[in-house]
């Protein structure tokens, strides 16, 4: 018996096309393309609008698509298609075993300043691998951790322990959130290649998010200068570079190669850049790695000694009435300095009583 003559008589026995391809040496589509070519019926004839009405109808009273495949012979994937082009949400399989609700559009446009101090935190400690995203931190951090598993609609979803009880774990799986994140660099294998979007690179609280991740913010015991450090690949840190420019105009810090050597890369902020950088972290979202905001709240603050000195020789006090008055630029030589014009006439009035007297008082 012949090739064409072995795929005629199984294809009319029923037998699958896995199983002819086995019996004649080839592939199954080979035999598909075959059978089609030697004008067979197809296995799978077009589906009818009964047939899809019938399965809408047997599908909404509580039948499943392998219910329904076993009763029509067909293939679940046609089932499933049917059911969809009729506006039929089919639940899958890994949704009916869900144990935790996700919000799986918590990263989707328009995307909230919440949900960029997250991709922050996720570019820098996330992990992200298939649908599964992960965060973990050390357990001191678990409020951060728990903040997070509300944003993405898991509250209750317990913390898994990690690295022998040294570090906590948030955890979430979702197929969308793991394609939304992946719009801003959030990948798998993302340590030695991250490159975020234009439009996260421009967002402070991105920047918040990461430097709470991969970042710190040191204040000097000596004299209470704030530097605020960055680290990532090169490309997240000529952002980074560029973000504090666009914060502090014509103070645009260099991005140097860290310490470690590798694919590592650091920015600092030092001074009034870094307390101008972190007033703009500060304001762009509330919630944040406790110590490290107690830290950014002091760099805020931070006055340099010239300021401060200039600041003390400008607040004087009015000659006459001892009223606070901060003097103008051109009163900085002046002794004395007076609140209003009518003070400054009665002083000067007395000192030259107070003149005359002292003359007469010699003369005498």
């Amino acid at each position: 018996m012949d090739r064409d003559a072995t795929v005629i008589s199984m294809w009319s026995d029923g037998v699958s096309v896995r199983d002819i391809g086995a019996a004649v040496g080839r592939n199954p589509g080979w035999v598909s393309v075959r059978a089609k070519a030697l004008g067979l019926e197809p296995r799978s004839p077009r589906v009818s609008a009964g047939e899809k009405a019938a399965w809408r109808a047997a599908y909404e009273n509580g039948s499943t698509v392998a219910d329904l495949a076993r009763e029509s012979g067909r293939y679940p994937a046609t089932i499933s298609n049917a059911l969809t082009e009729a506006g039929i949400h089919v639940v899958s399989g890994a949704e009916r075993v869900r144990r935790w609700p996700v919000r799986h559009d918590a990263f989707s446009p328009p995307l909230t300043t919440e949900a960029w101090y997250w991709i922050g935190f996720l570019a820098a400690d996330g992990y992200v691998r298939r649908s599964r995203v992960s965060l973990g931190l050390k357990p001191s951090s678990a409020p951060s951790l728990r903040r997070f598993m509300e944003f993405v609609g898991s509250p209750e979803r317990p913390l898994r322990i990690t690295a022998a009880g040294n570090q906590l774990a948030a955890e979430v799986s979702s197929a969308q959130i793991a394609r939304d994140l992946a719009q801003h660099g959030v990948l798998p294998a993302k340590t030695l290649s991250l490159t975020i979007s234009r439009v996260a690179a421009a967002q402070p609280a991105f920047w918040l998010g990461y430097l709470d991740g991969d970042g710190c913010v040191c204040i000097s015991r000596r004299n209470g200068v704030p530097t605020i450090h960055l680290v990532g690949t090169r490309a997240v840190m000529e952002d980074a570079s560029a973000f504090i420019a666009s914060v502090v105009p014509d103070r645009q810090p260099s991005v140097h190669r860290h310490s470690s050597g590798g694919v590592l890369w650091i920015v600092r902020a030092s001074g009034h850049t870094a307390r101008e950088v972190a007033r703009a972290l500060l304001a762009s979202h509330a919630p944040s790695l406790e110590p490290k905001r107690e830290r950014l709240e002091v760099a805020s603050t931070y006055e340099s000694r010239v300021t401060r000195a200039k600041a003390a020789v400008r607040r004087r006090r009015c000659a006459l009435c001892g009223a606070a008055v901060e003097r103008m630029p051109s009163q900085l030589t002046t002794t004395h300095v007076f609140c209003t014009r009518d003070h400054y006439r009665e002083w000067r009035s007395g000192a030259r009583r107070g003149t005359s007297l002292r003359n007469e008082g010699t003369a005498s």
